[in-house]
This record gives C-alpha cells, structure tokens and sequence, in this order.
C-alpha cells in the first residue's frame, strides 16, 4: 500500500481542488461522550480529551513533516448550531505506513502538558 505519485492541485478561478495520490490514507475518528455518567465524564473531558486536543493541533499545525497532509479536529453540532457531546478528528495522510508510524511513535503528554 505504498503511496503512487503526489498530490495534484487543480484550480479554476478561486476555486480550488486536490486530486490524492492512489493509495492515499484518510482516516476518521469518533468520539461520543453523551452516555458517560460522571466518573467517566470527568476522566474523558479532563485526561482524555485534553491529550487528544494536544495531538490534533500537532497534526493540523505540524504534521505535514511527517507525512499528514491535513488534520482536522472539530465539535459536532445540531442542525440549529448547538453543541452536542460528540466530536470528530479527520486525517489525510501520504500513506498508512506513514499513520502506523506516528501512532507507535506518538507519547501521549501528561495532564499537565496537555493543558499548557
């Protein structure tokens, strides 16, 4: 599953599109917390999503260097904009080894970094 080629831009006017390379990776994670009672609750909105947060903003800010074209991290909302409790991270990536690589490398920060 070696990636097959570059990314192509194309543009017409102002707008413009992107053609992925074959074997590009996408990958979407979801995260649902509406049925967590309070021990869960806090565990995730205090230990879990911080550190998450941490790791989207360095795909999104950073991750190009090593091989995440894009990142995108954001709240899931109802049709009228209310939040709701659920949320949602999307990650175009140059290749699966790429992804595989980053995850067994990535430490999760502590608590503490996570909210600096």
């Amino acid at each position: 599953m070696a990636p097959l080629g570059e990314p192509e831009l194309r543009r017409d006017g102002t707008l413009v599109t992107v053609r992925g390379h074959e074997q590009l990776c996408l990958i979407r994670s979801c995260q649902d917390w509406s049925d967590t009672e309070a021990d869960q609750r806090r565990m995730y909105l205090e230990d879990v999503e911080p550190v998450l947060r941490v790791g989207m903003d360095f795909l999104r800010d950073d991750g190009r260097a090593i091989g995440c074209f894009a990142n995108r991290y954001a709240g899931v909302g109802t049709a009228d904009g209310r939040p709701t409790e659920k949320s949602y991270g999307m990650s175009w990536w140059r290749s699966l080894a790429a992804l595989e690589r980053w995850a067994e490398s990535h430490a999760p920060m502590s608590r503490s970094s996570a909210r600096r």
